[in-house]
Parts: structure tokens; C-alpha cells; sequence
């Protein structure tokens, strides 16, 4: 198993990418962490894990409220002694264009998707810096690379967790923890469905179009996106910190 018994805390893990995360972390030995807003959907996600053998909690959290955040991830660390692997993988999308966007919707998504990577980022290292070692990983986008139609906010959020985990990776490479990013591409999740189709019909034919314009052929699925961030867990990804794995089917190339 490529993660035996590391400790892992996963932030937005109760659908989507984090939900993928979460389930083959723990099928890869882990114990697993993950948070979300929605117990129930938690307590399904924790459900389905024990089903297969794997181990994982639930903790009701909002990242917007940061002195919680601080909390679960210092009570993570307390709980099981130690805290491996931290993932910033909460976030929201804006489908709007500059001109549609309010400073209360700017000031909403940056909070999200930039503050608790930036702080879940600070808090994890300080229990990783005592270890002398520890890998955090920072769900970006490949917006966070290329502009967007409709996602000047959102392209904005995902290009600052690149940068800022670029320079954490600088600040904290001599204590031997790591820092890095996943940039998804299309995946086909509920976000995603609801940011570019919401409200129209037949949306898996509409998704599956997608994909065919990709050099790959197809539209990417959340286990992709857990397959890379699994990588950059593990201990094979040792002499890995700074870098931006983009998983998109070529879409950026």
C-alpha cells in the first residue's frame, strides 16, 4: 500500500474530486480525514470507505470560518499523533465575467479558494515542521493557467494557489516538507455541470461533448484527478516540491 498508516486530511472530501481523493487514499492504506458542509453527505462518503476495509472520518467544516479550520487541523494532528498529508481541495466557481461581478462575490470566492489554501497551507506545516516532513497538496485549475471565458474571478483564485504554493514550497523545502498543486482540466463533476450547463437538459450528452474536444478523447473523471494527487501523497514524490501537475487530456498543450 502506498500510504500505510499516513495521516491525511482532506478539506471539500464529501463529493467530486475530494470524495475520490478520500476513497483511494484509504484504499491505499490511509487514514483519512476529509471535511465538508454537508453531514449527510459525509457520513455516506465515511459509509462507502468502511464498506471496502478502509478507515475515514468526518468533520463538519466551512473554510470560510478559519479559526475552524485551524481547529480540525490541529485536532487532526492531536488526535493520531501526527498529520502527513494535508489537501486544500475546497473551493467554488464564478461563472460570471468581469463586468457581471460584484466586490461581494469576488470578496466571497477569494476567501474560499485562496484564504483556506493559503492558511490550511500555514497551519498544516507548522504540525509538518515539528515532523520534519509532510506533503501539501493545493487543488488549483488549469484556469489558473489560461484565461477563461465567463471566469475572470475564478482564473484570478486558482493563478494565486499556484504562486503562493510555489513560494510556500520555497519557504518550507528545508524542513523537508513539500508543497504542491493538481490543476484539474474538464472533470465531470456536479460542479462542473452546474457551472457550464445548469438548467439545461440532456447534460451527459452535453458533458460528453467535452471531452471529445479534447486531444484525449474524453472528458476527465474525479478518480483522475485522485490518481495524480495520490502521487504527490506517497513517498514516491519525495524530491517533488513547487511544481503544478496539470491532469487535463491535453487541453492546455
Amino acid at each position: 500500500m502506498r500510504l500505510k498508516d499516513k495521516v491525511i486530511l482532506i478539506t471539500g472530501g464529501t463529493r467530486g474530486i475530494g470524495e475520490a481523493m478520500a476513497r483511494l487514499f484509504a484504499e491505499e492504506g490511509a487514514l483519512v480525514t476529509f471535511t465538508g458542509r454537508h453531514a449527510g453527505l459525509g457520513i455516506e462518503v465515511v459509509e462507502r470507505i468502511a464498506g471496502t476495509g478502509g478507515r475515514a472520518e468526518y468533520v463538519e467544516l466551512d473554510v470560510l470560518r478559519l479559526p475552524d479550520l485551524q481547529r480540525v487541523v490541529r485536532d487532526t494532528a492531536a488526535r493520531h499523533g501526527r498529520l502527513d498529508v494535508m489537501v486544500n481541495n475546497a473551493g467554488s466557481v464564478l461563472p460570471r465575467t468581469i463586468l457581471e461581478t460584484e466586490v461581494h462575490d469576488f470578496e466571497q470566492l477569494f476567501d474560499t479558494n485562496v484564504r483556506s489554501v493559503f492558511f490550511g497551507t500555514k497551519w498544516a506545516a507548522e504540525i509538518m515542521i515539528g515532523q520534519r516532513s509532510g506533503s501539501i497538496i493545493n487543488t488549483a485549475s488549469t484556469a489558473g493557467v489560461r484565461g477563461l471565458r465567463q471566469r475572470a474571478a475564478y482564473c484570478g483564485t486558482k493563478g494565486a494557489v499556484i504562486q503562493l504554493s510555489k513560494a510556500a514550497a520555497l519557504d518550507l523545502a528545508p524542513h523537508n516538507v513539500r508543497v504542491n498543486c493538481v490543476s484539474p482540466g474538464a472533470i465531470d463533476t456536479e460542479l462542473l455541470r452546474r457551472a457550464r450547463f445548469g438548467g439545461q437538459p440532456d447534460q451527459d450528452r452535453l458533458v460528453a461533448g467535452v471531452g471529445r474536444d479534447l486531444p484525449l478523447g474524453r472528458i476527465g473523471t474525479p478518480g483522475d484527478i485522485a490518481s495524480a494527487a495520490l502521487y504527490l501523497a506517497s513517498d514516491e514524490s519525495a524530491w517533488v516540491t513547487g511544481t503544478n501537475i496539470i491532469v487535463d487530456g491535453g487541453g492546455t498543450v
